[in-house]
């Protein structure tokens, strides 16, 4: 008997260009160090999903395709690293020291007593969640896409209005210096048309 474990989703922070995104790197851990073909379905599956392609073009990601095993159970962990690029290198340097890293992380369990066969078991669920019929990880990589997009849209917002801000101060100091040298010209007039003899 199989069991899925709940698929999460953990917001951290990193940097990049959203014009310049791609993958980093790509790990196999634990069990998809002993069973690379299995490892490569993953990776095989991963390639076949649009939708993870556009992200990884968009976004700076590492891949990490990891499988454990106790007595009883067979753990398969799919994370992507995302270099958040609406923070800054201090936030996401204090994030990365608290575990606080932005990434996509799909879990799969599976209680088979056979290691290589509750391996197989996890594999084939973590690629059903790759696939756009279960839309698991599309669902994942758009809800942090909207996160990025929204603090993206909100720091735009705050330098325009600082922009804005500098503008109006800038103006009104150029409007106060034409006024004064206008008002120092007035007074000069006003001096003269005293002392004129008319």
């Amino acid at each position: 008997m199989n069991t899925i474990s709940s698929v999460n989703l953990n917001s951290q922070n990193n940097y990049n260009n959203p014009s310049f995104g791609s993958i980093k790197s790509i790990k196999s851990l634990g069990l998809y160090k002993k069973y690379p073909n299995l490892a490569k379905e993953l990776v095989d599956s991963f390639m076949t999903n649009d939708k993870a392609i556009a992200f990884c073009k968009k976004y700076d990601v590492d891949l990490v395709f990891s499988s454990r095993s106790d007595s009883n159970f067979v753990y398969s962990d799919f994370v992507m690293f995302i270099d958040n690029i609406s923070k800054g290198k201090l936030r996401k340097f204090f994030d990365s020291l608290n575990g606080k890293q932005d990434r996509v992380h799909l879990t799969s369990v599976s209680n088979v007593w056979d290691k290589k066969e509750g391996l197989k078991s996890t594999t084939s669920y973590l690629k059903h969640y790759f696939s756009d019929e279960s839309g698991v990880l599309n669902s994942h990589m758009r809800l942090k896409d909207e996160e990025i997009q929204t603090a993206l849209a909100k720091k735009s917002a705050k330098k325009h209005a600082k922009i804005d801000l500098a503008n109006k101060r800038k103006a009104l100091t150029e409007e106060k210096a034409i006024n004064e040298i206008n008002l120092k010209s007035s007074v000069e007039d006003l001096i003269r048309k005293t002392k004129s003899q008319d």
